[in-house]
């Protein structure tokens, strides 16, 4: 299964990259989440204990992350109930507008049963990720305005 979200947000993508990269703070405000330790952080790769649950099912992952600061963060997830995960951060500046932050995955599940409702589940799951990034960073620091057009204002006769 492949997916794809993004969004754009008025910050600049060095904000959005070390929220992403700041897996610790995860627990206090992605869904799902209940717990993340990192185990290993340099500056191009960080792995980390990564917990969730929902109603009675919880897992673990062990996500390893190789970083290319400020640009891209390529995912690999390993754990129940995936069977391959591989999923990319990308932040692509958008001049004074602030950046698009894009979140893809593409993933396989080891038992079909659950990989069915997961599967079917994925684009909201991928949806509540994307946005819970985008409304943790405007939390964190208010969007800057949009540039002021540089454009003359037509005189009214």
């Amino acid at each position: 299964m492949d997916l794809t979200r993004s969004a754009l947000v008025a910050q600049a993508p060095e904000r959005l990259y070390a929220l992403v990269e700041h897996a610790e703070d995860y627990p206090s405000f992605l869904p799902w989440c209940t717990e993340a330790v990192v185990l290993e952080r340099r500056d191009d790769f960080v792995r980390a204990r990564v917990g969730f649950g929902f109603r009675g099912l919880d897992s673990h992952l062990l996500a390893e992350v190789d970083k290319q600061p400020f640009h891209t963060m390529d995912v690999r997830c390993k754990g129940w109930p995936f069977e391959g995960f591989r999923g990319r951060w990308r932040f692509e500046p958008l001049g004074d507008c602030g950046c698009r932050v894009t979140f893809s995955a593409c993933t396989g599940f080891r038992d079909a049963w659950w990989g069915g409702i997961l599967q079917f589940a994925a684009g909201l799951i991928a949806d509540r990720l994307v946005a819970a990034f985008v409304a943790r960073a405007r939390t964190l620091a208010p969007e800057r305005p949009a540039p002021a057009s540089s454009a003359a204002p037509v005189p009214r006769e």
